[in-house]
């Protein structure tokens, strides 16, 4: 994604809290915590994204719009840690779209452990 590292640090902040408060608000904290042991001991996730849009993107931006997700996901210090990484070998990665109208846009994310790597 180009834009200004400011710019992307706001995205990931705002992701990060967005995310954060939906799984918080809730009342699943027991697979919250299943997904922060297996992030932990590396174990290979499985993520689904589902986009709700107005105008439909071509595969490689609708692929391309997951990575600031992604990064927010990740277990490093910038992230909340819920995957262990991004890469091949720790992440299987589902993206798919959704024509709406423009009050029902949204993303919805589905996470979980596959198992060892």
């Amino acid at each position: 994604l180009r834009m200004h590292y400011r710019r992307r640090a706001k995205l990931r902040q705002t992701w990060r809290q967005e995310l954060a408060c939906a799984v918080n608000g809730s009342g699943r904290d027991g697979d919250l915590k299943t997904l922060v042991v297996g992030a932990a001991t590396g174990q290979r996730a499985r993520v689904e994204m589902k986009l709700y849009l107005v105008q439909l993107r071509d595969p490689d931006n609708l692929v391309g719009s997951a990575k600031i997700v992604l990064d927010v996901l990740k277990a490093d210090g910038m992230g909340l840690g819920w995957i262990y990484d991004d890469d091949p070998a720790h992440l299987d990665l589902a993206v798919t779209q959704v024509k709406c109208k423009r009050k029902e846009q949204r993303t919805e994310i589905t996470i979980a452990q596959d198992g060892p790597p």
